[in-house]
This record gives structure tokens, C-alpha cells and sequence, in this order.
């Protein structure tokens, strides 16, 4: 990812630069308002002449837009920042840490104007998402409508063999199910996309069920979930934990409750059940959702997010890529191991795809074929469907 240092002096070329490249008769500095089509990339590239530059204005617009940069409304007005903003100050701390540059990052896909609230006429584009990287028939058997995360390594992701093992195992276990079922997969960017109506899926994943025996006890969102959606097993688990800088005041927080208030930082490219099984969604706390983990601790280590939450051995390997270790200090007490699920709306054709999937998993597990999927990803061997 193009850290905020680079991005801020990008930001100062493109402004100066966009009647070369073509980009609208637009300076820095000036408000604009969202139309249908845009996202913070779209109009990152209209404006300042490089989509990856969205981040830059979604932190200055962040009391409008809210934590999540996909979250942007048609006809809302948006200050498009100049480079000496708040941020190009604050960025020379990155700027002194991060001296060797990161692949840049997608945008977010998120499209405000596939929201059918907003498009009731349904004038825009039938299908938001992209088509399906893969496709597995089974003869006379149902195709299921399968949505993952894209660039999600090794999980899942379009460029990935089998799509990732994520994405390897779930296929596996429904052709092998009974009854089996055919499928296809959309890889996506936006968080947004994984479910609900736009996403026309019958399951979704990676996903983290509540404890939904737990009834009123729960926080609203998770018991929200648990009323909308049906679980799988558990297929993968993940050690996720919570980080925070070597000065911070909350090093010793020991209960979620100690986060509450706080601003915290999770890659976009992850599910959230867990934090909304914990009561760290909005409003308790100030939720960010992160293009990816480099953001987070990019934001982390120059004050915007309070906490970072994601997957441990990601953290590790991302802070010692860019210089960060001693910028990310777990909280072990908050640490846990979450399992990883399918997930689908309350329908019978989903119920039964679950039924189907459970059979395939265990199945896979009592002949070795989840441990023989998981070992080919873990030596990058993994074979194609």
C-alpha cells in the first residue's frame, strides 16, 4: 500500500499535473459532490489524478463519511484536500519509519450507486459485482452463488490457485457433500458486498457466528445477525489479536469493555461477527474499516486509530515488513482464536446448501482431504479446480 507520506506528495504532483493527464479542470481545495458511479477511488482519480489517494480524502472527510470509506452517499459534498492538509503534517513520522514503499493497494469496489435504496428505479447496473472467477458444475445438481474476499492471502482471492484455501476447502466439500452442489465464486473488495440483498449469494466467507444461544445477552448487531443468517461448522480457525502502540494508555486493557470509546482499526478484508459478538461495533467504539492491514498500522503509528485488530501472524509479518515492530504491541488477555464459517441468509435453498457443506467437511476431514488441502496451500502447491 502507498503510505500516507508518498500519497500526501502524490497528491501535491497530481494537482499540478491533472491537465497533462487528462483529469478534469480541478483544483485542491474545493468541495464535491457525490453522483452515481462514484467511489472514494473514482473521485481520488477525477480530482487529484490517482485513485490511490482516496484515503486521503475520506480522513478529511471522515465526520461526514463515518469509518467505513465505502460508505459515501449520491449528492453528499466532499472537501477534496490539498496536500498541506492536516494530514501531509502529521504524515512525517510515517515518512521517517516507512522508507521502503509497498505495492499499492485496490480501491474500494463499493459502488454507493448499486445500493437498490439508492437506484429504487433500478436504472443502474442489475448485478454490482463482478463476475465469477470460478465455476464448478455438477450434473443435474443446484449452482450455489458463492462471495469471498479478493486479495485476501492465502485465504482467498481471484489470483490465488483454487482461489485459496478458504475457497479450496468450501468447494471441496460441496462436490463431495450429499447432496452435492455445484457452485461459483465472486471474489469481492467491499465489505459491504459479502452479504446482504446486493450480494445475491447463497453463502458467504469467511465468516464469525455469534454465540447465538447466548439469546438477549448479546450485543444488538450480533443478535441482529443470528435472526438474519445460518452458520456452517467451523472449517479454518485464525488467531486474531488486538494491538496498540508502545505508549499507549490502554496497554493494559484486559476486557473488550476497556476499548469502548476507543478508535479501532480492522483490515476491510476481514468479518467482523467477532467484534460485534464483543460490542466493538459503532457505536461503542469508532469502527474503521481499513482498505488492508497497512492502512491499520500506517494509522496506527501516526495517531488517526487508537487499536488495531486483525490476524496475529499478518500483524507480525506486515510490522516487520514496514518497520513497525515495536509500533505493535498486543494485547495477549484480548487474544482469541476465532473459527471461520460459511454464512447465508434464513432460506431453505441456504439451509440446504449448508446441510450439504457440513456433509462435505466431514467428510474431508475423516479421509485426510482437508488436511491434504490445507498442506498444499501451505507450500504454495495448491492445484487448480
Amino acid at each position: 500500500m502507498k503510505h500516507f507520506a508518498a500519497a500526501a506528495m502524490a497528491a501535491g504532483v497530481a494537482c499540478g499535473a491533472m491537465a497533462q493527464e487528462g483529469a478534469p479542470a480541478r483544483e485542491c481545495g474545493v468541495e464535491y459532490v457525490v453522483v452515481p458511479g462514484d467511489t472514494l477511488g473514482v473521485i481520488a482519480r477525477k480530482t487529484l489524478g490517482d485513485e490511490r489517494l482516496f484515503d486521503l480524502i475520506h480522513l478529511v472527510n471522515r465526520a461526514a463519511i463515518g469509518p467505513d470509506p465505502n460508505r459515501i452517499e449520491i449528492g453528499q459534498r466532499l472537501r477534496i484536500p490539498c496536500p498541506d492538509d492536516l494530514l501531509a503534517a502529521r504524515v512525517q513520522l510515517d515518512e521517517a519509519a516507512d522508507g521502503a514503499s509497498a505495492a499499492p493497494a485496490s480501491v474500494p469496489a463499493s459502488d454507493p450507486a448499486a445500493d437498490p435504496a439508492a437506484d429504487p428505479a433500478g436504472a443502474l447496473a442489475a448485478d454490482p459485482l463482478p463476475a465469477p472467477a470460478l465455476r464448478r458444475e455438477v450434473p443435474g445438481a443446484p449452482l450455489l452463488r458463492l462471495v469471498t474476499f479478493d486479495r485476501n492471502p492465502p485465504l482467498s482471492g481471484a489470483d490465488l490457485p483454487a482461489g485459496g484455501v478458504l475457497t479450496d476447502l468450501v468447494g471441496a466439500a460441496l462436490s463431495v457433500g450429499r447432496p452435492a452442489f455445484g457452485y461459483e465464486v465472486v471474489f469481492v473488495d467491499d465489505p459491504a458486498a459479502m452479504r446482504g440483498p446486493q450480494a445475491r449469494a447463497d453463502l458467504h466467507f469467511p465468516a464469525v457466528a455469534p454465540d447465538c444461544a447466548a439469546g438477549a445477552s448479546l450485543p444488538p448487531a450480533a443478535r441482529a445477525r443470528c435472526a438474519a443468517e445460518l452458520f456452517s461448522d467451523p472449517f479454518f480457525e485464525i488467531r486474531v489479536g488486538y494491538f496498540v502502540g508502545p505508549r499507549s494508555d490502554y496497554r493494559r486493557a484486559k476486557a473488550p469493555a476497556d476499548l469502548r470509546g476507543l478508535r479501532l482499526c480492522r483490515p476491510a478484508r476481514m468479518p467482523v461477527g467477532d467484534l460485534e459478538a464483543r460490542g466493538l461495533t459503532d457505536p461503542e467504539v469508532s469502527l474503521v474499516r481499513g482498505r488492508d492491514l497497512d492502512y491499520c498500522l500506517r494509522a496506527l503509528r501516526i495517531g488517526e486509530v487508537d487499536v488495531v485488530s486483525a490476524e496475529t501472524v499478518r500483524v507480525n509479518e506486515a510490522a516487520e515488513r514496514l518497520g513497525y515492530v515495536n509500533w505493535a504491541v498486543e494485547l495477549e488477555p484480548l487474544s482469541q482464536t476465532l473459527p471461520l464459517r460459511a454464512a447465508g441468509p434464513r432460506t431453505a435453498r441456504t439451509r440446504r446448501a449448508l446441510e450439504a457443506l457440513d456433509a462435505g467437511l466431514a467428510r474431508l476431514r475423516s479421509d485426510g482431504g482437508w488436511f491434504r488441502i490445507v498442506s498444499r496451500h501451505a507450500t504454495g502447491a495448491a492445484a487448480t479446480n
